[in-house]
C-alpha cells in the first residue's frame, strides 16, 4: 500500500467515525430538546389548571408576567440550542455522506487529503441572533466546526451541504418553535387580561 492509500484509508476511517459520533451528537440533542417541550407543556397545563391558575391570580399581575416570561424565554432558548445544534448535526452528517459516497467510486486525491489550514467563517451576528429564537436558514453554525486539520474535502463537503437550505430540517423546528411561542402566548395573555 503506498503512502496515498494509506492516507485514504485514514482519512476514511475518521470521516466514519465522525459520522458515527455525529449521529449519537444528533439523536441526543434531539432528545433534549423534546423533553424541555415536555418540560413546557407541564408547565403549562399546571398553570391553565384549576389550581394552578388560582395561586397565578395570587401574585401581583406585573411579577407573575415577569416570572413566567424569564422561565419561558430561558426553556425558550434551552429548546433553541438544542435544536439549532441538531440542525448542525445533521448538516454536518450530510456532507460527511456525500464525501463518503464519492469516495466509493473515486480515491480522493492527495490535494483533497491536505489538512485545512483556514478559519471557517462566521455569520452575521444578527442572522445568529435570529436564530436563537426562530429559525433560521442564515444562521448556520459553519463557525462551530473545528475543521483545522480536517482532510480538505471534508470541510468543503460540509461547507456545501451547510449551504443548502434544505426545508426539511426546520420543519420539525419550526413545530416545536411555535408550540413554545403559542403556550407562552396564551398563559401571557390570560393573565394579562385577567381582572
Amino acid at each position: 500500500m503506498n503512502k496515498e492509500e494509506e492516507l485514504g484509508n485514514r482519512a476514511r476511517q475518521f470521516a466514519e467515525c465522525l459520522l458515527s459520533d455525529n449521529q449519537t451528537y444528533h439523536n441526543h440533542k434531539e432528545t433534549m430538546a423534546h423533553a424541555c417541550v415536555v418540560l413546557e407543556i407541564a408547565i403549562f397545563g399546571w398553570i391553565m389548571s384549576d389550581n394552578g391558575w388560582e395561586i397565578a391570580t395570587g401574585i401581583n399581575k406585573k411579577l407573575f408576567l415577569f416570572l413566567f416570561t424569564v422561565v419561558w424565554l430561558m426553556l425558550h432558548l434551552y429548546i433553541r440550542w438544542q435544536l439549532r445544534y441538531r440542525r448542525w448535526a445533521a448538516k454536518q452528517d450530510a456532507g460527511i455522506r456525500r464525501m463518503l459516497g464519492e469516495w466509493t467510486y473515486k480515491s480522493p486525491t492527495k490535494e483533497q487529503l491536505q489538512p485545512y489550514k483556514e478559519s471557517t467563517p462566521k455569520p452575521p451576528s444578527s442572522q445568529i441572533l435570529i436564530d436563537w429564537f426562530i429559525p433560521n436558514f442564515c444562521g448556520g453554525h459553519l463557525h462551530d466546526l473545528a475543521a483545522k486539520n480536517y482532510p480538505i474535502q471534508l470541510v468543503e463537503s460540509i461547507k456545501e451541504a451547510s449551504s443548502e437550505k434544505d426545508n426539511s430540517l426546520y420543519i420539525g423546528e419550526w413545530l416545536v418553535t411555535i408550540l413554545s411561542m403559542f403556550l407562552f402566548l396564551i398563559v401571557f395573555f390570560r393573565k394579562l387580561w385577567d381582572c
